[in-house]
């Protein structure tokens, strides 16, 4: 998710505006640190909303996906049982590997 600072665009008050012309460093402080905590508001915002998405999928999302998947994955697992039983082999004939013609044991 995407968000906007629009914070740095602040309207001052003449009492700041005369503040900062008389050179008074408190004023500037006190400015910066309403900014810093104007973005930290945002960020605080921007996390709860994750958060709370991240809890929805929690608890509803994952559980019905991994639903989903059991039931694909048992399916496709019977299937090859299926395929395994119709199509039985030899243990040894398994193990062996013939590598460019040559037997492997």
């Amino acid at each position: 998710m995407r968000s906007c600072d629009d914070i740095d665009e602040q309207a001052l008050s003449y009492a700041e505006i005369k503040a900062l012309c008389a050179g008074d460093p408190r004023i500037r402080e006190k400015m910066d640190l309403d900014v810093q905590v104007a973005k930290l508001k945002v960020l605080r915002g921007d996390f709860q909303n994750q958060k709370y998405r991240l809890e929805d999928k929690l608890l509803k999302t994952f559980p019905e996906e991994i639903q989903k998947q059991k039931k694909t994955r048992i399916a496709a697992l019977q299937q090859d049982s299926q395929i395994a039983a119709a199509h039985p082999q030899d243990k040894k004939k398994l193990l062996r590997h013939d590598y460019q013609g040559h037997g492997v044991r």
